[in-house]
């Protein structure tokens, strides 16, 4: 059995082959190739990128920085039917702290009703939220989750940028 490059998931059928490499799905191929750019982001042009956006405008509010990422999370259940997730969003503090106070309360209120993963997850997941709205990344300085979130952008315009200059293919 292979493993997928990206993930690490173990493939069992079909999965995508890439010249020496083996991806689960089309999506992890492209975020092991974006990835792989990523590794090549000049580290001046990242960290003046990083501290503009840490100190910039909030792209929720439009308020003061300090913007970083934090994470939101949710969890919902019905019977036997469970489903969790992590929304990561590039905010202020206190956009966060609204989205964090929602999510703790809906899953409070919506996450309990499956069995048995909606009770064990119900207050891990509440539990998350809060301790992001009583700690989170610190203001003074940019967290590696919003390094790593601004490389990956940049990554990502560095291949667009690739793709709208490369000639058409020859018929």
């Amino acid at each position: 059995m292979a493993r997928c490059d990206h993930c690490g998931t173990t493939i069992f059928f079909g999965g995508i082959r890439d010249d020496d490499h083996r991806f689960c799905n089309a999506k992890c191929r492209q975020g092991f190739h974006l990835a792989s750019v990523a590794q090549h982001v000049p580290v001046e042009i990242l960290h003046k990128q990083v501290a503009e956006v840490h100190q910039g405008r909030c792209p929720k509010c439009g308020g003061r920085g300090p913007v970083d990422m934090h994470n939101n999370y949710r969890v919902w259940s019905a019977f036997v039917l469970t489903s969790w997730s992590n929304k990561p969003q590039l905010c202020c503090r206190s956009c966060a702290t609204r989205s964090q106070a929602g999510s703790a309360l809906f899953s409070a209120l919506f996450g309990w009703w499956g069995f048995p993963w909606g009770i064990v997850l119900t207050p891990i997941m509440v539990g998350r939220n809060i301790m992001g709205i009583c700690g989170g990344p610190k203001p003074m300085s940019p967290s590696v989750n919003l390094e790593r979130f601004i490389k990956l952008n940049l990554a990502a315009q560095l291949i667009q940028r690739d793709q709208l200059h490369r000639p058409p293919p020859l018929q």
